[in-house]
């Protein structure tokens, strides 16, 4: 098989999903920016430090940061320059009722409303109930509207399935 180019691509969130993530699209070639907007854990990421316990991960963080090929960065403005993915991957906890507490993931949908500046793909990593990609899609494009944006950016589900300890 011809080897696939590599993407220039941004993930949201550097929990377990976003940072298993970035790390193994960084290792398969892929141009990764890593944004979280805990800057103690962003700079403890740049250093090598890993906030969660995966065999082999922080060898693929580290060979990834040597190549150039992922960074870390505190502010999403700083990292959606060329993106073509942009994958959503913040938590998404219970509320106290038991309903799922999406403020995070519809934070950061509008955000990349407001800050794109070409056309990109917009993936949804986090875990969400059904029907929650089709209001990111209302809420982005409605960003991109009020910039008098006309491209659009799909906005598209990719659950996720990682088991710890196998996940890489």
């Amino acid at each position: 098989a011809a080897p696939v180019a590599p993407m220039r691509i941004v993930v949201i969130g550097t929990g377990y999903v976003g940072l298993v993530g970035a790390a193994c699209l960084a290792h398969v070639g892929h141009s990764v920016v890593a944004v979280d907007s805990d800057e103690r854990k962003v700079g403890a990421l740049r250093r090598g430090a890993m906030p969660i316990y995966e065999p082999g991960l922080q060898a693929i963080v580290a060979a990834a940061q040597a190549n150039g090929n992922l960074r870390f960065v505190g502010a999403l403005e700083d990292a959606l320059d060329g993106a073509e993915l942009v994958f959503i991957a913040v938590g998404t906890p219970a509320d106290p009722g038991g309903a799922t507490d999406l403020d995070a993931v519809t934070a950061s949908a509008a955000r990349i409303g407001t800050l794109l500046r070409a056309p990109a793909t917009v993936v949804v990593k986090s875990t969400v109930p059904v029907g929650t990609t089709e209001r990111l899609q209302k809420l982005v494009s409605a960003e991109l509207r009020a910039r008098g944006i006309e491209w659009r950016a799909p906005v598209v589900d990719n659950p996720e399935f990682l088991r710890e300890g196998t996940a890489v």
